[in-house]
């Protein structure tokens, strides 16, 4: 406030309306420091268009006045997709509104951006030094909570359609991804175009994407664990469960390595999924079409959660059949 105040006695607020909102729903500086990032460049290039506009439309009174509302729709539109979207919308329509008003100059518009840049740079400097929540563990504890998440859903679905008891399958998927979503949010710090880090933005955006394809296959198992009550051509195979040991396994382990990177854990490797439900006696029965759709899910999901484990740095147990 101090700092906005010198800049100017009538406008001071910019700047402490930038620091404020650059905390919200933040959690961690790198978040912080992209919001504001954002912020700033939407508002440089709402300035270049609030002139630019000025000088084209500030005569027409009823032209301007209808951008003016246009702009105020595509900022609520857009609040919700890019904040540097809705910071441009938002500045380029103060610009117009100022001609409309006959209070526009160039000075008013080039201290937006000063107020803004100090309100940017307070926000992150607090983040950084007041209340500082770093980036890689705020992702770590988001990244437990997503394999924690993962590791229900299969768990549940694997044993639902084993003949195990029915689960809230719906419920859990819904958790699953909701998870993911924050997890997704939490790194774009890390994947952010102007990130010098590019391996760990790289292995940040491999990461993310082997969850969502985990989560994929887990909620088609969840989707056909579903239907295995009322549904009468799927039939529960109780080979699935041991199937699904292995993949449980896993997610524990990396789950386990996230949290503590010193924990003696290793993923399991060895036969491919489908191996593991070959009978143990001649002449038992192969399981039927429905058990070799839900291994084609089961394989792929094994496969991307052994993925998991190599950019994590979580190493291989012995191998098992």
């Amino acid at each position: 406030m101090v700092g906005g105040e010198l800049l100017s006695s009538q406008r001071w607020y910019w700047a402490v309306l930038t620091c404020w909102i650059v905390f919200l729903n933040t959690a961690s500086t790198g978040e912080i420091l992209v919001k504001g990032y954002r912020r700033l460049v939407g508002t440089v290039l709402g300035v270049v268009a609030g002139i630019v506009l000025a000088g084209l439309v500030g005569q027409h009174t009823w032209t301007a006045f209808a951008l003016v509302l246009v702009f105020v729709f595509a900022m609520f539109y857009t609040a919700p997709l890019s904040y540097t979207l809705m910071s441009f919308f938002v500045t380029a329509a103060l610009g117009l509104l100022y001609t409309l008003l006959h209070t526009y100059s160039l000075s008013v518009l080039l201290l937006r951006v000063e107020e803004t840049a100090l309100g940017a740079a307070c926000g992150v400097v607090a983040a950084a030094f007041v209340l500082p929540v770093r980036t890689d563990r705020r992702t770590n504890d988001l990244l437990v909570t997503v394999l924690e998440r993962l590791a229900d859903v299969t768990e549940q679905a694997v044993d639902q359609l084993s003949g195990g008891p029915p689960a809230d399958l719906l419920d859990q998927a819904r958790d699953l991804d909701q998870a993911l979503a924050d997890l997704r949010a939490a790194t774009q710090p890390l994947t952010h175009p102007i990130t010098p880090l590019r391996a760990r933005r790289d292995t940040a955006r491999y990461v993310v994407a082997l969850l969502e394809t985990c989560a994929y296959h887990a909620r088609s198992l969840a989707a056909t664990a579903e239907l295995l009550p009322t549904h009468p051509s799927i039939a529960a195979d109780p080979r699935l469960r041991r199937a699904g040991r292995r993949i449980a396994h896993n997610i524990g382990a990396i789950s386990a390595h996230v949290a503590d990177e010193h924990a003696d854990v290793g993923i399991e490797t060895g036969s491919s999924i489908a191996a593991l439900l070959e009978p143990d006696l001649p002449g038992t029965p192969r399981y039927g079409r429905i058990t070799d759709r839900v291994l084609r899910h089961l394989q792929r999901l094994d496969e991307s959660v052994a993925g998991l484990a190599r950019p994590l740095g979580v190493p291989a147990a012995a191998r098992r059949r």
